[in-house]
């Protein structure tokens, strides 16, 4: 069982999942190219990535890990981030538009994953409530100012976050967009996130 997280593609419209592994929609084919395996993932909010989990063989592994632009988690997810590996962690959660910067050698991958995780729900609840893409939040910068984002699309997030139990009180307008997601994706703390079965198991971070 590996953790990934891989570019998604729009196979229908609205409907989006992982590159580089073969998967259908309510029977019909959505990606037939890829390796065939047993998958689950969270998209991030119909956004550009998917965190994927998947029971993979090893010479499956290497043909997904060998993509460039598909991250492949350690194989011990409850192992701590050494230091060395601290700049490409945040370098990679940067690269998705999540922020990077809070983690340090006392979170292990899981806990990366499952703040990760955290974000990508929240994306999706965003989307379900409006109907846009979550990049329209994520297009700039992380570090421009919450008072910058468009009156709507605030209000908007600030609706989808209180849907799923968040306390916004605290997030001000001077606060970065990164430290309001940061925030809000780590209320949850150690509350699992259910990817759904594999091979008849519940898989969770």
């Amino acid at each position: 069982m590996r953790w990934y997280v891989i570019p998604a593609i729009e196979a229908f419209p609205n409907v989006y999942g992982p590159a580089y592994v073969r998967w259908t929609w309510h029977g019909q084919i959505a990606n037939s190219e890829g390796v065939v395996c047993v998958a689950r993932w969270k998209d991030y909010g119909f956004g550009t990535s998917c965190l994927v989990v998947a029971d993979v063989t090893t010479e499956q592994h290497a043909v997904l890990a060998a993509h460039e632009d598909v991250i492949a988690v350690p194989a011990n997810i409850d192992n701590y981030i050494p230091a060395a590996a601290l700049p490409t962690v945040e370098a990679k959660l940067e690269s998705l538009a999540i922020p990077g910067d809070w983690v340090t050698t006392s979170h292990t991958y899981r806990d990366v994953l499952r703040m990760t995780a955290h974000l990508f729900l929240l994306a999706q609840r965003y989307n379900g409530m409006t109907g846009h893409h979550f990049t329209e939040i994520t297009d700039q910068t992380l570090d421009r100012l919450v008072s910058e984002i468009p009156t709507q699309i605030r209000q908007d997030l600030n609706a989808a976050a209180q849907s799923l139990g968040y306390d916004t009180s605290m997030i001000q307008g001077s606060w970065t967009l990164r430290r309001a997601l940061r925030e809000l994706a780590q209320q949850w703390g150690d509350t699992p996130v259910l990817f759904g079965n594999i091979g008849g198991e519940p898989v969770s971070l």
